[in-house]
């Protein structure tokens, strides 16, 4: 923790690191919005269909907890080079 507050403080020293910070920042948080989104729709999507009893719940619970897994997965890959920073 303290070695990226050091690299946020010496990128801060100059113009062109405060610019990468706020792309990395940009970056993080279009993550944090597909994430969401793709959490949102893909439980609603399970829930309708365990509502509609297409789905069992041990089914249900087993691509919930796949899904989670893999978006935890996903979100791991490194922000820089993924991005245009």
């Amino acid at each position: 923790m303290q070695e990226r507050l050091q690299t946020s403080l010496s990128a801060a020293d100059n113009l062109e690191g405060i610019v990468v910070l706020k792309h990395i920042s940009d970056a993080l948080m279009k993550r944090i919005h597909n994430n969401y989104r793709t959490i949102v729709g893909f439980n609603t999507g399970l829930i309708l269909l365990g509502v509609a009893g297409i789905l069992q719940p041990t089914t249900s619970a087993l691509l919930h907890n796949t899904s989670t897994l893999l978006i935890g997965m996903n979100s791991m890959k490194n922000l820089v080079g993924t991005e245009e920073i």
